[in-house]
């Protein structure tokens, strides 16, 4: 091909595409002409303290009841939008039989996710109800600190206009790495009842912002303005508020509700109980900004609030005084009173829940509505008390987080041994923040392939690992956990003691355990210890502990690599830090740090069709057999998906991983007449990129169908 006719294709196609951008974004950018506000079409509003929405020519009041809705699926991160128009549509209806009438989506999504919208809310009286959230980059916020620098606000302006253009069906959004792309084509708007702008702000990015521009203390707009004592912080959310107002006025003659997303950390209220400074340093007052006459719709205030997050929760005098109509403590109860007091406008509690995790970040000491290491029926049990405590305290409505776990999330605790980028692909137990879902996603592509429930029908000869005449260890795995089953002939859980050893990791491990009384053939990392249903649990080798690993200040530091050796004869019990050493209030008081024992072993029926099911299930007997689970991190895998497991974490602060080729595992048992040790064998898995799973709604989803039935 000649060069000049190579230029003259490009040049076409170069053309071609010019002028359907310029087709798409006119559409993106529709300048008609200015609303008069007497054609201004108003689905919902606020009266007082209320949300009404239009019902033909009246408005009645509506409490928002449903759930949050993220992005991620098994096998895909937030950026890929996986999720298909089928999937969305399944969750639809079963959203809807769940008596929920809105959605809470927290960003731009996929044309499926407004496609699937729009096909399932045609023809019903009654539709699924969306709040939009506008998100705002993290890594923006990381790079600049600073609410009215470009990559801030100018890209938070862009997105508003986006997602408006969206809901309106007059959008091309060209391939990018922050959010969904694609042509849009379904007008939703009228299923939309307002917009939820933000996220959830760090406290030293409101700082920060604030002292940036320390000029900025006031804004007057159309729509919104700023009263006075308004931060400048309060000043940027007042401006890009009135600028989605405006724009959707002026181009579509429609409004909607507006919120600013809030959560305890940077609430308007005073924490003098609070430890962490970096929870009380960033206030953001939605009550410094003010709407005019212009705006018919209206101003709500949106927060995320849960019963274990701030600490100040559980320490303020005054929460912990409290008790609700049951005589229960309930500072839960305490603060939302509190917070909607304070309030002149709806708040909607727009994030609430309680993660099914086996793992735990923080506790709550007034009923224990844990952050993670709840079993499913105390999840559903939790919710719906959360639910009556948001209603009762005249709240306007709550958003379930989550309805789907979400594999790829992190949690503050166990993050540091997992390999981020790999997480999609595997689920940890560990991690509370994976674990919220109404609607959970197991491992394998029908069933599980093994519960802890004395049916060991699922087990075959091919996973025996290591076995005499008289006994056998057997192993298998997914994408959630290692499963084990122990054999014995005249097995007696209450008398005989079982060890089950594991090798790991080839950097370390102990040919000993003067703890146990155990002597291995080769370096162990772990010890599995079953001694009765209620003594059983997993040692750690001190070298391999990263409990130890953290409270170490300077992990490099000479004396402290020689106090921990790669073979030393040393076993702990296995924990999580839930909670620091902490100094609280005007007295400064001192509490020592929180720890909780991860390591051990809970005896009960995992399986999810038994009516003694528990969710946190560890083991289980049954005649000469004992079936375990563990979860992958437990045993310090970053990443089971890769057979990678955490490297010398003694020698280095951020360690690399070492890629292994299977767990070498012994069966160790111990009776009171004798004591035999079987060989090591090792355990091999396959790798994988795509993982399979089924999807099953937990008991939460029945129990919420109930009471958002009511």
């Amino acid at each position: 091909m000649s060069p000049i006719k190579y230029i003259k294709i490009i040049v076409g196609i170069l053309i071609s595409t010019i002028l359907i951008g310029l087709f798409y974004y006119t559409s993106i950018f529709p300048m008609e002409n200015k609303c008069t506000h007497k054609n201004l079409i108003v689905e919902a509003k606020t009266s007082g303290k209320d949300i009404v929405i239009k019902n033909k020519d009246n408005f009645e009041k509506i409490f928002l009841k449903g759930v949050n809705i993220g992005v991620g699926k098994p096998g895909y991160f937030p950026n890929e939008f996986g999720i298909t128009k089928a999937e969305y549509l399944r969750w639809f209806n079963q959203i809807y039989a769940m008596n929920a009438n809105v959605i809470r989506v927290y960003t731009l999504l996929s044309p499926d996710f407004y496609e699937a919208l729009y096909e399932f809310n045609r023809g019903k009286d009654k539709p699924l109800y969306i709040i939009h959230g506008i998100w705002v980059n993290e890594n923006n916020i990381e790079d600049t600190m600073n609410g009215f620098s470009f990559k801030i606000k100018n890209h938070f302006i862009r997105d508003i206009q986006s997602t408006i253009n969206v809901i309106h069906g007059r959008a091309y959004i060209p391939p990018n790495g922050d959010y969904s792309s694609g042509r849009y084509t379904k007008d939703v708007s009228k299923y939309v009842l307002g917009y939820i702008l933000g996220i959830e702000w760090d406290g030293n990015f409101v700082q920060q912002t604030d002292l940036f521009n320390e000029d900025k203390t006031s804004y007057k707009g159309n729509y919104l303005y700023t009263v006075k004592g308004a931060s400048p912080f309060e000043v940027l959310l007042a401006e890009v508020g009135d600028f989605a107002i405006k724009y959707e006025t002026e181009n579509y003659k429609h409004q909607r509700l507006i919120a600013f997303s809030n959560w305890p950390t940077t609430d308007p209220l005073d924490h003098p109980y609070e430890p962490e400074e970096y929870n009380t340093i960033g206030s953001v007052d939605t009550e410094k900004i003010k709407s005019t006459s212009n705006f018919k719709s209206g101003m709500f205030a949106s927060y995320h609030v849960y019963p274990y997050y701030p600490d100040f929760l559980n320490l303020d005098p005054k929460y912990n005084a409290y008790r609700d109509e049951k005589g229960r403590k309930n500072s839960y109860r305490a603060y939302l009173n509190d917070l909607i007091k304070y309030h002149s406008i709806p708040v909607v509690i727009s994030e609430f829940g309680i993660p099914t995790s086996r793992g735990l970040a923080h506790v709550d000491e007034s009923r224990g509505y844990n952050h993670g290491n709840v079993n499913e029926f105390k999840q559903a049990n939790a919710t719906a008390d959360l639910y009556d405590d948001i209603v009762k305290s005249g709240s306007s409505g709550a958003i379930i987080f989550s309805w789907q776990d979400e594999w790829f999330k992190k949690s503050w605790n166990v993050m540091d041994g997992i390999d981020l980028e790999r997480a999609a692909y595997w689920q940890n137990a560990q991690t509370s923040e994976q674990n919220y879902g109404i609607l959970a996603f197991d491992p394998g592509k029908e069933r599980v392939k093994s519960y802890p429930d004395g049916d060991i029908s699922e087990w075959k000869e091919s996973d025996i690992v290591t076995k005499d005449k008289d006994s056998s260890l057997s192993i298998t795995s997914d994408e959630k956990y290692i499963y084990m089953k122990v054999y014995k002939k005249g097995l007696d859980i209450n008398r005989d003691k079982i060890y089950i050893p594991l090798d790991i990791t080839p950097k370390s491990g102990a040919v000993k355990s003067s703890l146990l009384g155990l002597n291995f053939t080769r370096g162990v990392d772990f010890v599995i210890k079953l001694d009765g249903k209620y003594n059983s649990r997993v040692y750690v080798h001190d070298y391999y502990n990263p409990l130890l690993k953290d409270k170490s200040p300077y992990p490099e530091d000479e004396k402290y690599t020689e106090k921990y050796s790669k073979d030393m004869d040393k076993f702990n019990k296995i924990y999580l830090t839930i909670r620091h050493e902490i100094t609280v209030g005007p007295n400064k008081k001192k509490y020592k740090p929180i720890h909780f024992e991860t390591g051990k072993l809970i005896y009960g029926n995992a399986n999810i069709n038994s009516k003694n099911y528990n969710s946190l299930s560890d083991f289980y007997v049954s005649d000469d057999n004992i079936e375990i689970r563990l979860p992958w991190q437990l045993l310090n895998f970053s990443d089971p998906s890769k057979r990678k497991v955490r490297g010398d974490i003694m020698k280095s602060i951020n360690p690399s991983d070492v890629s292994v080729r299977g767990i070498y595992s012994s069966l160790i048992i111990k009776t009171e007449k004798n004591e035999k040790s079987l060989g090591f064998g090792m355990f091999r898995w396959s790798k994988w990129n795509k993982p399979d799973y089924h999807e099953r709604l937990k008991p939460v989803y029945y129990k919420m169908r109930e009471v958002f039935g009511k």
